[in-house]
């Protein structure tokens, strides 16, 4: 059960996040080679995950949903996807530059299948004219599709490769985050405190308690309560 909530919570997301203060991370493959080569890091880490992630409208056939896209390398997102998701159309590996992996129920709310496109408008990497800020819009093809079982993934993400994402959000050769996975998720503070000491000014880390915060602390309450419960039945019996 434990096992089961914590990837409810977390997802596809790190147990240990790294982002900079002032947006896009570059440089960003020599930041995880430093990372690997911290004892405490290479002790307690099975993999480091570079990230170029935005939020979108996406649209096609006159249908519309936001999503969020997420720029990965192909071969982590097959690596990650080896527990329970499943995937359809062209295997994880084969997808390249320009292609798009969407959820289930983003397709379907789209209302597209193998090979059709969707058209993704972003405001954040706005393209400047004489005339003011354009939106962002590129159109791409969808070739494969996964069912995580998780409604916020399989409805609202769309995976791609992560130089499309680089080029569409306009960021260079840079990532906006870096996740970090544990072998034991629930055993952060060691990780964390090296990474703090690791990194240079303007990097801040967090964990997945951190970045769940509302959530965790509404599951502690809910935990104490049951405790509570729990010992009044013990006590009137």
């Amino acid at each position: 059960f434990h096992d089961t909530l914590l990837g409810r919570i977390v997802g596809m997301n790190g147990h240990v996040v790294v982002y900079h203060q002032d947006g896009a991370i570059g440089d960003f493959d020599l930041l995880i080679e430093k990372m690997k080569q911290n004892k405490v890091v290479a002790q307690n880490v099975t993999g480091i995950v570079p990230i170029a992630e935005g939020q979108v409208m996406a649209t096609a056939g006159g249908n519309n949903t936001g999503a969020m896209i997420r720029g990965i390398r192909m071969a982590d997102l097959a690596a990650k996807a080896q527990t329970g998701t499943k995937v359809y159309g062209k295997k994880l590996t084969d997808v390249k530059d320009g292609e798009l992996v969407g959820g289930a129920a983003l397709t379907r709310a789209l209302r597209v299948g193998m090979g059709d496109n969707i058209s993704l408008v972003s405001a954040n990497a706005a393209t400047p004219t004489p005339f003011g800020s354009m939106p962002r819009i590129m159109s791409y093809p969808v070739v494969s599709s996964f069912f995580m079982g998780m409604y916020e993934y399989d409805s609202g993400y769309i995976f791609m490769p992560l130089e499309t994402a680089q080029k569409y959000l306009n960021i260079g050769n840079a990532v906006t985050h870096i996740d970090l996975f544990l072998k034991n998720p629930d055993d952060t503070t060691r990780v964390l405190d090296a990474l703090v000491r690791l990194l240079p000014d303007g990097f801040v880390v967090r964990d997945w308690r951190e970045l769940n915060r509302g959530f965790v602390g509404a599951l502690q309450v809910e935990s104490n309560v049951m405790f509570l419960i729990l010992m009044l039945i013990v006590i009137v019996a």
